[in-house]
């Protein structure tokens, strides 16, 4: 079983939706840069299309924007 301590916030972007937007969700470290992508308790794939599906091994880039910084999944091969 994976321990929790270990997740982090993660902003997945969403395909598809008419402009450029992305939710938040949980990834596990996994060491070495590269998390593991968790599923929202509501993720529904007919209903929103996310650039790596749960379960996705990826990097984070942090992003600033004027609200602040956060975590954006990126290709694990970077």
């Amino acid at each position: 079983m994976t321990n929790n301590s270990a997740s982090v916030e993660i902003y997945v972007r969403l395909l598809g939706e008419g402009t450029e937007c992305s939710r938040p969700t949980q990834g596990i470290s996994l060491g070495h840069g590269l998390f593991r992508l968790l599923p929202t308790t509501d993720y529904d794939r007919e209903d929103e299309q996310w650039e790596f599906a749960p379960g996705s091994l990826v990097r984070v880039k942090e992003v600033r924007n004027e609200n602040g910084s956060y975590l954006l999944a990126v290709p694990a091969e970077l």
